[in-house]
């Protein structure tokens, strides 16, 4: 039975579900030869597919008294559905149906013309042969390169593992340069907390409880069974020790190295002068 027969028996509802799988059986190999062109750009087994719903929409829209063969008509609907497909479907970035048509035009004319004289052609040969200005051109080229930007999320072929295209990219973390800053970090804190043990005990729990348990002063005080004024005062007293030039030789070089270098926002002088704690101080014992 020709592919005519068929398209006409499918299009008066004989048996339709039957008949279009023969359709496509008989066609199979053309749908093939199609999605082959394609394959570059999407799997074959979803242009496959792309290719059987293309061969029901030629059915609709074929005409019998059309002087023209029905696997001819089809070709047509099956370029224009899985071109539609891959732009749909298989770009990082959308693009207007137009700029989609000039790229793969482009590309086209690119790849014909390396292929016949083996080598690019130039920009007055790729505008004679667009029917381009120079400047549509530009535009063209600019939407080709970005067209070509892929998925990090898209797998890599020929790997035995699920890797990502993604998983390929290289961090921009300096790993040897984190674990030193960590090192560094660690024996800064060991530093600083050996000298606030040594302060005189109740000077010490005031600094541990204010920068360590992130105490208010109020719970401080409460904690010491002192006011909250008085606990302010073994805190200010307490920053004074650690101040002293011999206390503070063992994490002033970590500070010089990593504090001083950031961008930290000092207190007013009316709020340090009723604290007589610095940003910097609290930022140290934050650490």
């Amino acid at each position: 039975m020709t592919n005519e027969q068929l398209v006409i028996r499918i299009k008066s509802g004989d048996n339709v579900a039957e008949n279009m799988l023969k359709l496509y059986e008989q066609n199979r190999g053309m749908i093939y030869q199609v999605a082959k062109k394609y394959s570059g750009y999407a799997e074959m087994d979803d242009l496959i597919q792309e290719g059987y719903l293309a061969l029901c929409d030629a059915v609709e829209h074929y005409d019998p008294e059309y002087d023209a063969l029905f696997i001819t008509y089809a070709g047509y609907w099956l370029n224009q559905r899985m071109q539609r497909y891959i732009d749909n479907c298989c770009h990082s970035v959308r693009f207007p149906v137009g700029v989609q048509t000039d790229i793969r035009k482009y590309e086209k004319i690119v790849k014909e013309y390396q292929k016949e004289y083996n080598r690019e052609p130039s920009e007055r040969e790729l505008c004679r042969r667009l029917y381009v200005s120079p400047e549509k051109l530009m535009d063209i080229k600019k939407n080709a390169k970005i067209a070509r930007i892929r998925s990090l999320s898209e797998s890599i072929s020929g790997t035995d593992e699920e890797i990502t295209l993604g998983d390929s990219v290289a961090s921009d973390q300096n790993i040897e340069e984190d674990i030193c800053r960590e090192l560094d970090y660690e024996i800064m804190q060991k530093a600083l907390w050996k000298v606030v043990d040594d302060l005189p005990e109740q000077q010490a729990a005031v600094i541990r409880m204010r920068y360590q348990e992130r105490m208010t002063l109020k719970e401080t005080g409460q904690q010491l069974g002192v006011n909250t004024e008085r606990a302010r005062t073994i805190e200010a007293n307490a920053f004074r020790k650690l101040r002293l030039s011999h206390k503070s030789k063992g994490y002033k070089d970590y500070f010089e190295q990593y504090i001083s270098a950031s961008p930290i926002y000092h207190v007013s002088i009316s709020k340090f002068q009723r604290t007589r704690t610095s940003s910097v101080e609290a930022e140290v014992l934050g650490w």
